[in-house]
């Protein structure tokens, strides 16, 4: 940028899955959080970190989205799915 400033980047869904608005707080939102850190992310990622980049309560709420995740993953025949490495998670 010009001005040296960072750009905001907003993800938005759509499709099979409900668009939220930045700011909401519904499973569908926290969900999709999680999978857009952890999509950007460059390294895997401490449950708590995560929680905390998602705005999440902390690492459990984390690790039971990111279970969530994988079942829909399975369920729709996805072929990722988040993985554990260690006590980190990445795609």
């Amino acid at each position: 940028m010009a001005d040296g400033g960072a750009a905001a980047v907003v993800v938005r869904w759509s499709g099979d899955r409900c668009c939220e608005g930045y700011g909401s707080d519904t499973l569908v939102a926290r969900r999709q959080r999680v999978e857009a850190i952890l999509l950007i992310s460059r390294e895997p990622l401490h449950s708590r970190k995560l929680a905390q980049h998602a705005r999440l309560t902390d690492g459990t709420e984390a690790r039971t989205l990111v279970r969530q995740l994988n079942r829909i993953y399975d369920e729709t025949g996805r072929a990722y799915r988040v993985e554990q490495i260690g006590v980190a998670f990445a795609f």
